[in-house]
């Protein structure tokens, strides 16, 4: 004859397990939850209220629980098919959730990176047009730098100081004021001086165009290099 406590407590468990499916088809996953963790309490090797346990964690969005509660009945049933397949299909969603979050978390960082990359760019134009070379040397760029800067300010002294450049200068400025030209022609610089004036215009548009490049070049593999970015 059955002990009248085992009678009671097999009632209770089955109206505990009503309870749950009931809650479960009403939608009230909180409820049927409850109800299932009653169950465990009462038995905790119920095998039926620790598979709907892990169903109802997984349809409330906790994965993690749902694949812990899983993981535990394989733990004391390997053979169990049902609740293999279940917790890997749970496992393999924590998964695509976790690239998921990485992907958002990439392309919030995205427009700050950008933001950053635009502004260091910029910042290094504008200093090698006041100054050729000047935007490399924030680059961190030193020695391609101070070729720029030398190149270009050598060509400008020569081109300053030399006599051929101040003459066709003045006979030029006469010529559009409209005075007469001293001798019989303009005077053209030497092929050294328009050598050495197209060595200084290299050398500035050189060194303005690459700049804002190298400091994007730079951004984009320190970021590269980060273990955080």
């Amino acid at each position: 004859m059955s002990n009248p406590e085992d009678i009671q407590k097999q009632a209770t468990l089955d109206r505990l397990l009503s309870a749950c499916n009931a809650h479960r088809v009403r939608g009230d996953l909180l409820a049927a939850e409850d109800a299932c963790r009653e169950v465990l309490q009462l038995d905790p090797d119920n095998l039926r209220a620790g598979e709907m346990l892990g169903d109802l964690l997984h349809g409330l969005g906790k994965l993690d629980e749902a694949r812990k509660q899983y993981r535990n009945l394989l733990d004391r049933d390997g053979s169990l098919a049902a609740i293999e397949k279940k917790y890997a299909r749970v496992a393999l969603e924590i998964g695509q959730h976790a690239e998921e979050r990485r992907a958002v978390e990439q392309a919030l960082s995205k427009p700050e990176d950008k933001e950053e990359l635009r502004r260091n760019a910029a910042l290094a134009m504008v200093l090698s047009a006041a100054a050729p070379g000047v935007g490399q040397m924030y680059n961190g760029e030193f020695a391609k730098g101070a070729i720029i800067f030398a190149a270009f300010l050598l060509s400008i002294m020569v081109i300053a100081f030399s006599g051929g450049t101040s003459l066709f200068v003045r006979q030029m400025l006469s010529v559009l004021s409209g005075g007469a030209v001293g001798g019989s022609s303009v005077g053209w610089p030497s092929i050294w001086l328009l050598l050495f004036l197209g060595a200084g215009m290299f050398a500035y548009i050189y060194g303005v165009v690459d700049a804002p490049v190298s400091a994007i070049k730079k951004g984009q593999r320190h970021k590269s290099l980060d273990p955080e970015g």
